[in-house]
């Protein structure tokens, strides 16, 4: 009686064929996976800079008094807007440096409303207000990284004081 223990050649052939067939479809599985997650961290990212931008931006135009840049019906890649604090008065500009929003309120030193790593384009103010109205401002940016690009369009009214 033959009592040998451990694999024939035909077992191992047939496993060893088995592991060629189904290690490159787990690869292709967990390389979908891998790349689905740093998309919609991808996503994320921007999306976050992108609601920072906008909550800020529309909080300081309503709160603004008047509008100094872009003059009635022009746009501009500026913006410019006066705010009365009791009897001080604040210029706040908003403007694109090197792929950044930037924010400058009186003689503070700029902040960047958006990441390092978030790039922003396109940046444009239009002023929508007509006469007799409250001021209106429409804004429009782009924001960029890696794979993922998105337009974003914004739009906020001062408010009567």
């Amino acid at each position: 009686m033959n009592s040998k223990k451990g694999f024939n050649l035909i077992e191992t052939i047939t496993y060893l064929g088995f592991t060629i067939i189904i290690l490159p479809v787990i690869i292709y599985f967990f390389s979908n996976a891998i790349q689905t997650m740093i998309k919609n961290q991808v996503v994320a990212d921007v999306e976050r800079s992108a609601s920072l931008i906008t909550q800020i931006l529309t909080q300081t135009i309503r709160n603004a008094d008047r509008i100094n840049s872009p003059l009635l019906g022009g746009n501009s890649s500026v913006l410019s807007l006066i705010i009365f604090s009791g009897a001080a008065t604040t210029t706040a500009v908003f403007d694109l440096n090197n792929g950044k929003i930037q924010m400058r309120e009186g003689a503070s030193a700029a902040v960047f409303l958006n990441s390092a790593d978030v790039v922003v384009s396109n940046l444009l103010f239009f002023n929508a207000s007509r006469g007799g109205t409250v001021g209106s401002i429409k804004v429009q940016f782009n924001l960029n990284k890696d794979i993922y690009s998105k337009l974003y369009y914004v739009s906020a009214s001062l408010r009567k004081h």
